[in-house]
């Protein structure tokens, strides 16, 4: 994972969605600034962007990285589309699988007996319980108040 891409997920989880952004934005062109982008713009609050940034990343790279396109279901809090990605993930037997039990983008799912399954199906130990897991995933997305 790249600096830029890093720092954006950073302030993902920090819930500041335009440093998220803007560090995404500096990510050189590419999948990985088109998945930064897309992960980024989830937490605004332009759904038409959101939309738009993951139908780029779908359109363009499918194929490539279907894990990273689950992450970006996971921060949507879409848990079809998630295992739907997640299982295209392990059929092309994408690398990303094998951070899936510390990728902070998948934390509100690793109590699921859905998650269990899955992390099963490919090999991986259960979750671990802990008192982590009980923290939200990620603060909500910012709002703007009026002027």
């Amino acid at each position: 994972m790249s600096y830029n891409l890093q720092l954006a997920t950073i302030e993902i989880q920090r819930g500041n969605a335009e440093a998220a952004l803007a560090a995404a934005q500096q990510e050189p062109p590419g999948v990985w600034q088109d998945e930064a982008v897309a992960l980024a713009r989830q937490i605004g609050t332009d759904r038409q962007a959101a939309d738009a940034a993951l139908k780029v990343l779908t359109d363009k790279y499918a194929t490539l990285v279907a894990y990273q396109i689950a992450e970006v279901y996971a921060l949507r809090d879409d848990a079809d589309r998630m295992f739907e990605w997640l299982d295209r993930a392990w059929q092309s037997r994408d690398t990303g699988i094998r951070n899936l039990l510390i990728d902070s983008f998948f934390k509100r799912y690793r109590d699921t007996p859905r998650f269990a399954a899955f992390c099963k199906k490919v090999g991986l130990p259960a979750p671990a319980k802990s008192a982590a897991s009980s923290m939200p995933a990620f603060p909500p997305p910012q709002t703007r108040s009026a002027p």
